[in-house]
C-alpha cells in the first residue's frame, strides 16, 4: 500500500497515542517516509501499528512498508535510502535472527558514516525479566544452559560501544504513565544523535510495549527533528572569537598561497554541505580535487576541477598537479586506506595542509609539524564562515593557464580512444575495462544517480567525468560485496520519496533522473533476491552485470586459477522473469559481447528518458581484466606487505 505524504500529514494526532504510533510519527517528522524490513514474531505488533485509520475511515500506512527478502538486504536498502536522501534509513527486524542477519549491513553503515536506524522487536518484558525462560532466537548460557537464564541483552551489548553509541533499549520503567515523556524523549534523543554523529542507531522495543499509551506532546513541541535542527542545537562550546580567529588564519594562508587547492571529501556529503562547497569553489576560483570517497560532491564541469586524487594510484595528470600545490584545504576529511591510496598522499616539502574534519580543524606542514588543532568546531559552521569571510580579491594565485582542467584533458584522451573503437575490427572485439572507461562515460546525463558495487569496475569510476549534479553511491571503504544491488532498491525508493533532491534547484527540474547500477556477477549472486523487490515496487533502473566468471577482484591478489574464485554461471537474462516479471511487461534483458553492441545499447538507454522499466544488461568481460587504478592499488598493497615481511 502506498499513499501520498498528504494522507498521513493531515491525520489528527491525539494527546495520547501508542508507543508504536509515536515511533512512526517521529520518524516521519524526521524525513523518513519509507521503512524496510522483514516481519518476525517479535516485531509483528509494531508492524501492525503502521496501519492507521483516518477520520473518514480510510486506512493508510504511517510509513510506506518496503518488504525485503532478508534482513541483510533490508539493511543495505536502508543504507542506500539514507545515502540518497541524507535522511535516516530505517529497517525493522525481529529479535536475534533478524538483527544478526542485518548486522553486516549496519556495520557497513557505521564504518561509512551513514544514518541508519534498526528498530528491533524483542520479547515482552515479562520474558526479559523472567528467571526461567529460554525463548527462541535467544542464545542460551554457555554454562548451565538448562537452568540459567540467557542474557536477553546479548545482541544489544554486542553493538553498544562497538558498532555505535546510538542505542536505546526500552523498558517498562520508561513509561511511568501515559502522560510521561520519558520514553518519547529517549526516542527523540536517539534520532537526534544519529543525525549529529552520522552513525547508525538501534531501538530495542519489547513487543508488549508497542500498544502502551504515551504522550504525543513532543510531536507538537518539536514538530521536526532533522539534520539542520540537530546540528544547530549542538552548537560548539568554542567562543565566537576563537572560531573567527581560526577562520581568519585560514583566510590569511589562502591570501599568501600561490597555488592552493580544495580537496573535497565524504563528510561534505554526510553533513549536507555540497552546495556551499561548490559555491566556495566558484568564489575562490582555485583548483579543486575530489577524494575517492568524495567523488561526485564537486560539480565536475567547473573550469578548475582537476580530478580525483588518491595518492600513487591517481592518474598521473591529477597526481602531478595536486602535488604541485602549496596549500591544501581538505574539507570533510576521512582518512583510511582506500581514501588515501594506501596512505600514499604526497605534498610539496613546504606545503600547508588544512584539515577540516566533521568536528575539528588541523593546520600542519608536510614535515608533520602541527601549528594548530581546534576541536569542537562543526564542519558546516566552518564551510559557511569560509564562504562568508574570505575576500577573494585578496587572493594572489599564479596558476599556469596552460594547464587544462581534468575534464578537458580527459575528454581529449577519450576522443582519441573513441576513434580507435570506431575501427571496424575493434568494434567487433570483446569489451575490456579500457573500453568501459570510454563508452560508459557517454551513458551519463546531468543528475543521474549511479550506484556502484564493490569490485574491479569500482576503481575505474574515479577517473570518469560526471555531468553536473550526478550522484555517486558506493561503499568505498568497507567494501562488502553484494551491498549495491539491495542498496539500489533503497535509492530508488528514496528517489520516489524525494524526487530530484540531489539537484540544487529541484523546483525547476521535474524530469525524473536515471538510476543506474553497475554490479559484478559474483557480488550479485550474494543478494540477487532483491531483484524481486525492484520489480515488486516498480523501480525503473538500468542494471549492468559485469560477467567476468567470478571474483576477479580477488583473483588479482591470489588464486588466479583457483576454484575458490569461481562461481556457478547463470543465465542472467532470464533472472527478471524468474523473479516476478513473468510476462516481461516491466523488464528487458540483453547480453553484450562486443564494443559495438555496448555502444548501441548505451544509445538506446540514453534515448529512453524517462526510465520506465528495469533493463538488465549483461556485459561479458575477461577474467583478469581490471582498471589501471586497481592495478596501482594492488601494487601498493603488495609492496606494503613485502616491506612488512622485511621488517619482521
Amino acid at each position: 500500500m502506498t499513499q501520498t505524504k498528504r494522507d498521513t500529514e493531515n491525520m489528527e494526532i491525539k494527546n495520547s497515542i501508542t508507543l508504536a504510533e509515536y515511533i512512526f510519527r517521529r520518524l516521519r517528522s524526521s524525513g523518513t517516509y519509507s521503512l524496510f524490513g522483514v516481519p518476525g514474531d517479535f516485531n509483528l505488533p509494531l508492524l501492525e501499528s503502521l496501519y492507521h485509520k483516518t477520520a473518514d475511515g480510510k486506512e493508510v500506512e504511517l510509513l510506506n512498508w518496503i518488504g525485503c527478502c532478508n534482513e541483510l538486504n533490508a539493511a543495505y536498502a536502508a543504507d542506500g535510502y539514507s545515502r540518497y536522501t541524507n535522511k535516516i534509513g530505517c529497517l525493522v527486524t525481529t529479535f536475534g535472527v533478524g538483527e544478526i542477519s542485518a548486522l553486516n549491513g549496519i556495520v557497513g553503515a557505521a564504518v561509512e558514516n551513514v544514518k541508519v536506524l534498526n528498530i528491533v522487536g524483542i520479547p515482552p518484558t515479562h520474558i526479559l525479566n523472567s528467571s526461567q525462560y529460554n525463548i527462541h532466537h535467544s542464545i542460551p548460557n554457555l554454562k548451565n544452559s538448562n537452568s540459567g537464564v540467557p542474557n536477553y541483552k546479548t545482541y544489544c551489548d554486542m553493538v553498544l560501544n562497538n558498532i555505535t553509541n546510538n542505542v536505546e533499549f526500552l523498558e517498562l520503567s520508561d513509561i511511568k504513565n501515559q502522560n510521561s515523556n520519558q520514553v518519547c524523549n529517549k526516542i527523540d534523543q536517539l534520532i537526534k544523535n544519529i543525525f549529529i554523529s552520522s552513525k547508525p542507531g538501534y531501538l530495542f522495543v519489547p513487543s508488549n510495549m508497542t500498544n502502551m499509551m504515551v504522550s504525543s506532546a513532543n510531536l507538537t513541541l518539536l514538530p521536526q527533528i532533522n539534520l539542520d535542527w540537530a546540528l544547530k542545537s549542538t552548537r560548539s562550546n568554542l567562543s565566537e572569537t576563537i572560531e573567527n580567529d581560526i577562520i581568519e588564519e585560514i583566510s590569511q594562508l589562502l591570501y599568501k598561497s600561490k597555488k592552493p587547492c580544495i580537496l573535497c571529501d565524504v563528510f561534505i556529503d554526510r553533513f549536507d554541505c555540497r552546495i556551499q562547497v561548490n559555491q566556495l569553489i566558484s568564489k575562490l576560483n582555485i583548483w579543486n580535487f575530489s577524494t575517492m570517497l568524495g567523488k561526485s560532491i564537486i560539480d565536475e564541469d567547473n573550469d578548475r576541477f582537476m580530478g580525483t586524487y588518491n595518492g600513487v594510484t591517481s592518474d598521473s595528470y591529477v597526481k602531478d598537479n595536486f602535488e604541485s600545490c602549496d596549500l591544501i584545504l581538505h574539507l570533510g576529511i576521512e582518512t583510511n586506506e582506500m581514501n588515501t591510496g594506501c596512505y600514499s598522499f604526497s605534498y610539496l616539502p613546504d606545503a600547508v595542509i588544512i584539515e577540516v574534519g566533521k568536528d575539528y580543524i588541523k593546520i600542519s606542514k608536510h614535515d608533520g609539524k602541527i601549528s594548530k588543532i581546534i576541536n569542537d568546531i562543526m564542519l558546516r559552521d566552518v564551510i559557511q564562515k569560509l564562504l562568508h569571510f574570505i575576500d577573494d580579491s585578496k587572493c594572489t594565485y599564479s596558476f599556469d593557464n596552460n594547464v587544462e582542467s581534468f575534464p578537458t584533458y580527459k575528454n581529449k584522451l577519450i576522443s582519441k580512444k573513441s576513434l580507435e573503437n570506431n575501427v571496424e575490427s575493434k568494434a567487433q572485439q570483446t569489451v575490456t575495462q579500457d573500453d568501459l572507461q570510454v563508452e560508459i562515460q557517454t551513458l551519463f546525463d546531468k543528475g543521474d544517480v549511479v550506484v556502484v558495487e564493490t569490485g574491479s569496475f569500482q576503481f575505474a569510476i574515479p577517473d570518469m567525468i560526471f555531468p553536473k549534479e550526478t550522484k555517486l553511491i558506493n561503499q568505498g571503504f568497507y567494501l562488502s560485496i553484494g551491498m549495491a544491488l539491495p542498496a539500489s532498491l533503497g535509492v530508488g525508493i528514496g528517489m520516489r520519496d524525494y524526487p530530484n533532491c540531489h539537484i540544487n534547484d529541484n523546483s525547476e527540474d521535474a524530469t525524473p533522473k536515471k538510476l543506474i547500477l553497475f554490479e559484478g556477477d559474483g557480488a550479485a549472486q550474494m543478494t540477487i533476491q532483491e531483484l524481486s523487490s525492484l520489480l515488486r515496487y516498480r523501480i525503473p533502473i538500468d542494471i549492468f552485470i559485469w560477467n567476468n566468471n567470478g571474483y576477479t577482484v580477488e583473483r588479482i591478489f591470489e588464486g588466479e586459477k583457483r576454484s575458490y574464485n569461481d562461481i556457478m554461471p547463470w543465465k542472467w537474462v532470464n533472472l527478471l522473469k524468474v523473479f516476478g516479471d513473468h510476462e516481461k511487461t516491466f523488464s528487458k534483458s540483453t547480453t553484450i559481447s562486443t564494443v559495438q553492441e555496448l555502444r548501441c545499447k548505451i544509445d538506446e538507454l540514453k534515448n529512453a528518458n524517462p526510465q520506465k522499466i528495469i533493463e538488465l544488461i549483461e556485459v561479458k568481460l575477461g577474467e583478469m581484466d581490471i582498471p589501471k587504478n586497481l592495478k596501482h592499488i594492488v601494487e601498493q598493497m603488495k609492496l606494503r606487505q613485502q616491506n612488512k615481511s622485511l621488517i619482521e
